[in-house]
């Protein structure tokens, strides 16, 4: 159980990393 979370978690983490960070640039435009 443990290795997945630690599998699954950074590319949910990495998804949602990249998506802040796209609203920000935009918001900066």
């Amino acid at each position: 159980m443990r290795f997945d979370i630690i599998t699954i978690f950074p590319k949910i983490f990495d998804s949602y990393l990249k998506e802040t960070f796209i609203k920000k640039a935009r918001e900066k435009g």
